[in-house]
């Protein structure tokens, strides 16, 4: 089904890339298909959960922590040590961020106003050529002078 859709594709005029990114697919498998024909589909997706996945329970009691009052303006890296300072643990920082993408529950990133600073320009001129000995003319001498 899906290679004669992006055959079809091709002959209107796609190209490859374009067609299979469209589909979700990359070009080298649909060159791997079309070599052969006949063999099974050999994408491996994920088979099942990792066992130390959250239950929809479990994400559903982090999601309502996250939008209640009390909590929805604070980030899951202060968040986590606020609970676990009241003895409640119910997800790692990286997965509350995680929910926060899949519930689009995180806010547009903040635009920082940067207020311009004028700063003082550092004027460098030139008042005289340097002495042979290597000392500046318009410098201080160091030693006292004679008396």
């Amino acid at each position: 089904m899906i290679l004669a859709l992006i055959s079809e594709a091709q002959k209107a005029g796609a190209r490859l890339e374009p067609a299979c990114t469209l589909v979700g697919l990359s070009a080298r498998t649909i060159e791997r298909w079309r070599e052969h024909p006949d063999a099974e589909d050999a994408r491996h997706g994920p088979q099942r959960r990792p066992g130390n996945a959250l239950s929809p329970l479990e994400q559903a009691r982090v999601v309502a922590v996250m939008t209640s009052p009390q909590y929805c303006q604070v980030s899951p890296k202060q968040l986590v040590p606020w609970l676990a300072d009241e003895g409640i643990y119910l997800a790692s920082e990286s997965t509350m961020y995680r929910l926060q993408r899949r519930f689009e529950l995180r806010g547009r990133t903040r635009t920082t106003t940067r207020s311009h600073v004028t700063r003082s320009t550092t004027v460098h001129c030139a008042t005289a050529a340097a002495s042979s000995a290597g000392r500046s003319t318009n410098a201080r001498a160091t030693s006292s002078p004679p008396k």
